[in-house]
Parts: C-alpha cells; sequence; structure tokens
C-alpha cells in the first residue's frame, strides 16, 4: 500500500487501493470496503454515498494499519475480530480458529439426528464456541457441555456466549482435555472439530493458516491422532445408542470409517459439506 501517511486520503482513494490486496485476497474490494467502513464507523453503504469524504488522520492511519495486516495475509476475521457463523456474528482472535462455513455441517448433522426433546450434548474442541452457540440456539433445552484445553480459547467463547445469549445459555464451558473429565455415560451426542492436518501439509506455512493456532489444526499420525482419541474416549461417556459426530480433512473420510468400525461403532454416515466434499462423519455407539 503507499505510503499515505503524509498525504489526504478520501474515501474513493481508500477505495481504491484494493488492487494492492490482489495477491492475498479473493475479494479485495469487499475487504478494503469492510476495513474502510470499521474505521469510520459506518456501514457499507456510507462509502459510496460520501466518495469525497476525506479521512482525518487518525483514521487514516488506523486504516493504512489494518490494510497492512491485510497486505500479509491475515485474515479478515482477525483484523476485524469478527466472523459469521450460522448466521451468528461471533467474535473471534488468534486464540481460535476461524469458523468456517464447511463446519455447519456439523451443525446441520446434530439437529437432524435429534428432535427438540432435551438431551445431554458435550462439543470437545469448542474454540470460539461456534457449534456450542448455534446448536444452543436451535435447541435451547439442550444441555451443552463445551470444552477445550485453550484458556485463551474459553475466554473468547465465554465472551461470545455472555453476549448473544445476554446471560441465559444452556452452554456449560469447561478446561478439559476430549472426555478427560466427564462423567461416563452421560452423553446423547459429542460433536468435535478436531485437529485433523497432517504435520507436513504444505498449506500450513501460509495464509490463512499460518495465523491460526497450530494446536487446533495439527494432528500426528496423518492427521488422525485426535481423531482417534475422541473415537475411543466417546465409547466411554456416551450413553447407550449416543452418537458421535466428528469433522475431518475431506481427503479422511475413508480412514475415519474404518476406525470407527473397529472400535465397534453402527450406523456410520459420511456427511457432505456446502463443497459437497466428505467433511464429517456421524457414527452410533451400540445400545447395551
Amino acid at each position: 500500500m503507499p505510503n499515505q501517511r503524509e498525504m489526504t486520503l478520501s474515501v474513493r482513494q481508500a477505495l481504491a487501493l484494493a488492487s494492492s490486496l490482489a495477491s492475498v485476497s479473493e475479494s479485495p474490494d469487499l475487504d478494503v470496503q469492510l476495513l474502510l467502513a470499521q474505521v469510520l464507523g459506518k456501514g457499507r453503504s456510507y462509502l459510496f454515498a460520501h466518495p469525497d469524504r476525506i479521512l482525518p488522520a487518525l483514521q487514516q492511519s488506523e486504516f493504512q494499519r489494518l490494510m497492512d495486516r491485510r497486505q500479509k495475509g491475515e485474515p479478515m476475521a482477525y483484523i476485524r475480530g469478527r466472523k459469521e457463523f450460522w448466521s451468528i456474528e461471533l467474535g473471534v482472535s488468534p486464540d481460535v480458529l476461524i469458523p468456517r462455513p464447511e463446519s455447519e455441517v456439523l451443525v446441520e448433522s446434530a439437529l437432524s439426528l435429534f428432535s427438540h426433546r432435551p438431551i445431554e450434548v458435550a462439543e470437545l474442541g469448542t474454540g470460539s464456541g461456534a457449534i456450542a452457540i448455534a446448536l444452543a440456539s436451535e435447541r435451547p433445552n439442550w444441555s451443552i457441555l463445551a470444552s477445550d484445553t485453550s484458556k485463551a480459547a474459553l475466554l473468547v467463547a465465554q465472551a461470545n456466549i455472555a453476549r448473544i445469549f445476554n446471560g441465559k445459555s444452556n452452554i456449560h464451558l469447561v478446561l478439559a482435555d476430549w472426555c478427560q473429565p466427564m462423567r461416563q455415560r452421560c452423553f446423547d451426542l459429542i460433536v468435535s472439530n478436531p485437529p485433523y492436518i497432517r504435520p507436513s501439509d504444505p498449506l500450513l506455512q501460509g495464509p490463512p493458516l499460518v495465523f491460526e493456532p497450530t494446536g487446533a489444526l495439527i494432528a500426528e499420525s496423518d492427521g488422525l491422532e485426535d481423531i482417534g482419541k475422541i473415537i475411543k474416549a466417546a465409547r466411554i461417556c456416551l450413553k447407550p445408542g449416543g452418537w458421535l459426530i466428528l469433522e475431518h480433512g475431506s481427503d479422511q473420510s475413508q480412514m475415519v470409517y474404518d476406525n470407527l468400525t473397529v472400535a465397534g461403532y453402527r450406523r456410520i454416515e459420511s456427511k457432505e459439506d456446502l463443497g459437497d466434499h466428505n467433511r464429517a462423519i456421524a457414527a452410533q455407539i451400540p445400545n447395551l
């Protein structure tokens, strides 16, 4: 981005700087509009209604700071501090993964398996709380325990829950490593988006993944270590006939299916995301 610190910068000129983001963004025009609107504290429509407005020095400096971050490939969600998931705006920070549309298949699968009757649910590795919050918004009579090993992530989730539900949430947060502190056979449903990226995956070296917490992305054993732990632990934590829903990589479906089969699960069903990729799998433990 050209150095504008010693120049006056109009809204029109600021919007024209979208070209500087072409190498890091699939939507550079939208990115600039969102950043500029955030700096000005206005909606995007304001930008086009006032193209000749000159940015005051402080706003100009802040806009350049945000643009510099975006030019380095930092995700818009971290720069803006928020991301929409399941039509709910969530606060996010580099302490949590950015919620992605692909993960909505977990919510859809859970809702399709259970009606509105009260059930006990655990979400393992909640991060920003996206999945737990989406489920709670659709099923306020479900009791949802959401766990994470990161205290910083739980603070993000706690802030989201407090803001979205105004202190009247059916979600309980707990610092935990998968199912470790949970009572045996107490859940009807366990849902998780665990780490599943292989340590050797080249995508980890560039944006956007380089900005996200590696502990929430990477798993050993060809990306299946944490999935394997959850499959084993869920057999103890689920009630007879309970369901496990896991997100996985688009090329891991058969391996996860095989692991579930060996572990004694039944009614194993693959779930496709919005891009028609196998993105999640649901499986039931037998009734005793």
